[in-house]
């Protein structure tokens, strides 16, 4: 009978430790900041557009609960945030996330010369943003990426 047990107990864990080793890592998602502009100005502040690129490397889908950013153009610190909206990524997918924002004249005049007159010219950029993922595992991915931006929305 303790031979039984002891036979049925090693299957469990065979069975157990098999199912752990099949698990992969989570790769954190590839995010890019596709474009950038001006969607209406005042005196003081201006709204932009944000649209970030979003792409989930894993074979598993991910539930993205939420994001955290900041955000710097050229030398320009732009905005800094949070976009609670829920992201259902399946898996290696790309998609697209728009972030609106409010800014003010004090704090972004020398880019927004650059973004008014010249909307060919490709802009730097560098961010760092969490990824807080819900799903399949609650984590959060922390990321920093430069770039370059070149399409400037009007």
């Amino acid at each position: 009978m303790l031979k039984k047990s002891y036979l049925s107990l090693s299957i469990v864990v065979v069975l157990l430790l098999s199912a752990c080793a099949s698990i992969q890592p989570l790769q954190e998602p590839d995010v890019t900041l596709n474009s950038l502009g001006i969607t209406s100005m005042s005196l003081d502040e201006q709204k932009l557009r944000l649209v970030f690129d979003v792409y989930n490397p894993n074979k598993q889908s991910l539930v993205i609960k939420g994001l955290e950013y900041q955000l710097a153009v050229g030398k320009v610190r732009l905005a800094s945030g949070r976009h609670d909206e829920v992201i259902r990524m399946p898996a290696n997918s790309k998609q697209s996330v728009v972030v609106d924002v409010t800014t003010y004249l004090n704090d972004v005049l020398p880019l927004l010369s650059q973004l008014l007159g010249q909307a060919d010219t490709p802009l730097d950029y560098t961010f760092e943003m969490k990824v807080k993922l819900s799903r399949p595992v609650p984590y959060t991915f922390n990321l920093s990426r430069d770039g370059v931006v070149t399409d400037l929305l009007k």
